[in-house]
């Protein structure tokens, strides 16, 4: 529960000139880390005005974002309430960072982990029936790029981000790109963790090398197997870190 409801010291009040997203992603993290419960009813528009130090239209407008997130529902007679986590929009790019900068980073890197094997072999295998070739050289000159940057990590990132991003785009399937756009962060998130340092970075380049010779030889089968193959490597990864961090 939040310290408004147990007794804990109050924070420092925002600035009044700070815009209302502040309150949006205060309050947001809170309901993402438990502070706040399913059911649970927001402290009203007075305390909440107090506290954070803005004015009662800013905290409105932060109550109707949140709403629209799907975390809190406004009752007529009774208060914002706290909806139960299957109402969240989960691939929201707010819920998303607040996920993962919260307790629950472990259990939303499994599912983005669950989500890739389900969608990435299947898009590889789709993309090498309909890359463009504009689209393979894209893909081509994001794998270069990735071996550039081995050494930096996030060049790196961003090399392999475009990549997968790429790949997704050459299936000429509008839903797959946009859920591409919707998961970005949870997916830059799951490269963090697995891309150590040079030497992890280095290890998965042939994984990469092979699904793009499977791509731009039009081979759907062998892209399917190559991209499995490199997302299950990642999900063992992933699966394993995330062990030893429980077990800590």
């Amino acid at each position: 529960m939040s310290h408004l409801l147990n007794g804990q010291k109050k924070p420092k009040p925002y600035s009044r000139r700070r815009l209302y997203h502040d309150v949006v992603d205060e309050l947001g993290l809170r309901i993402v880390r438990g502070e706040y419960t399913a059911g649970d009813i927001l402290p009203g528009e007075e305390s909440l005005v107090e506290e954070l130090g803005v004015s009662r239209t800013v905290i409105r407008e932060a109550i109707k974002v949140l709403t629209e997130k799907g975390l809190v529902q406004p009752r007529p007679k009774i208060g914002t309430q706290i909806h139960p986590r299957a109402h969240w929009h989960l691939l929201d790019s707010d819920v998303l960072n607040w996920e993962l900068i919260s307790d629950r980073k472990a259990d939303l890197l499994l599912k983005v982990t669950e989500a890739r094997r389900i969608i990435e072999p299947e898009a590889a295998a789709l993309a090498a029936q309909r890359a463009t070739n504009e689209e393979i050289e894209l893909i081509t000159r994001a794998y270069n790029d990735m071996e550039r940057y081995v050494e930096d990590i996030a060049g790196y990132i961003e090399a392999d981000m475009i990549f997968h991003s790429g790949i997704l785009q050459a299936c000429h399937n509008e839903i797959l790109e946009q859920m591409a756009a919707t998961m970005r962060r949870g997916l830059v998130a799951s490269r963090e963790v697995t891309t150590r340092d040079a030497s992890s970075s280095a290890g998965a380049l042939p994984l990469h090398l092979a699904v793009l010779n499977a791509i731009r030889s039009r081979n759907s089968q062998a892209a399917y197997e190559a991209m499995r193959y490199l997302v299950d490597r990642a999900g063992a990864d992933i699966e394993r870190i995330v062990g030893q961090h429980k077990d800590s």
